[in-house]
C-alpha cells in the first residue's frame, strides 16, 4: 500500500489517497488547505486504524458497501472505496489495518 499526495487543479486543495499493491484506490482523505496539514491527516489514518471502533461500516442506498475511517473525537479522516461485495470491503479494512501504518507515502505534487 502507498499513500499519494496530490493537489485538485479545481479547488487547489491537497488530498490523499490510499492505493493497493495493485493499484486501486481503496481510501480517500478529505480535502486540506496545505500540503503539511494533508500529511498530518495521513497520521491520523495510520494511528486510528489501529483501534477496530475506528472503522464505521456503512452501505448506500443502492447497497454498496464502504466505510469511514472516524478519528477519537468522531470526525471522519478518510472514506473507502465502494464495493459491491461486503466481504470485500472487510477485506479491505483488515489489509488497511496491517499495511497502513508502515504504507510510503508519494507525494504527486510540487
Amino acid at each position: 500500500m502507498k499513500f499519494e499526495v496530490f493537489q485538485s487543479k479545481k479547488d487547489k486543495k491537497y488530498y490523499f489517497r490510499l492505493k493497493n499493491n495493485k493499484g486501486d484506490v481503496v481510501m480517500n482523505g478529505q480535502g486540506y488547505s496545505t500540503k503539511r496539514t494533508c500529511m498530518n491527516g495521513i497520521e491520523s489514518v495510520r494511528k486510528n486504524c489501529q483501534v477496530a471502533e475506528r472503522f464505521d461500516a456503512q452501505a448506500t442506498k443502492g447497497g454498496k458497501n464502504y466505510f469511514n475511517l472516524v478519528a477519537r473525537n468522531g470526525q471522519v479522516v478518510a472514506t473507502s472505496a465502494k464495493w459491491d461485495v461486503k466481504r470485500t470491503c472487510t477485506s479491505n479494512m483488515t489489509s488497511i489495518k496491517k499495511q497502513a501504518p508502515k504504507a510510503k507515502v508519494e507525494i504527486v505534487v510540487k
